[in-house]
C-alpha cells in the first residue's frame, strides 16, 4: 500500500490452494488496498487534529494566565511581547514541561533560567 508517493504497508492475499489471479481480482485488491492507505490516513490526520485541538483548547483556557506571565516578563526583562512568549515557549520546551506549569511559575514569582546562547 502506498500513501503520498511512500509505501506504508503491505496487503497480502492467501488462497488455501495455488491458483492464478484474473485481472478483475488483482483491481480489486488493489482498489481495497488504495482505500485502506486512505483510511489510514484519515486516522492520522484525526489523530493530529485532535492532539492541535486539545493544544488550542488548553491555550484558550489558560490564556489570562499567559497573558499576565507575559506581561511579568515583559516589564522584569524589558522585551516584547513576542520575545516574552517565545521566553516561555522555549523554557516550557526545554524542560519538557506544559506551558501552563511554566506560567504558574512566573506568576508565581520565579524567575525562569537565562536562555543558552
Amino acid at each position: 500500500m502506498q500513501l503520498e508517493g511512500g509505501p506504508i504497508g503491505s496487503l497480502d492475499l492467501y488462497c488455501a490452494e495455488p491458483r492464478d489471479w484474473d485481472q478483475a481480482e488483482v483491481s480489486a485488491a488493489q482498489v481495497y488496498a488504495a482505500l485502506a492507505a486512505t483510511l489510514l490516513s484519515q486516522a492520522v490526520a484525526a489523530q493530529v487534529k485532535g492532539r492541535l485541538a486539545e493544544q488550542l483548547q488548553v491555550a484558550l483556557e489558560h490564556r489570562t494566565r499567559i497573558e499576565r506571565a507575559k506581561g511579568m516578563l515583559m516589564v522584569r526583562e524589558g522585551i516584547d511581547d513576542a520575545a516574552a512568549f517565545e521566553r516561555l515557549r522555549s523554557t516550557a520546551r526545554s524542560s519538557r514541561r506544559p506551558l501552563i506549569d511554566v506560567v504558574n511559575e512566573v506568576l508565581s514569582g520565579q524567575r525562569l533560567s537565562r536562555p543558552r546562547r
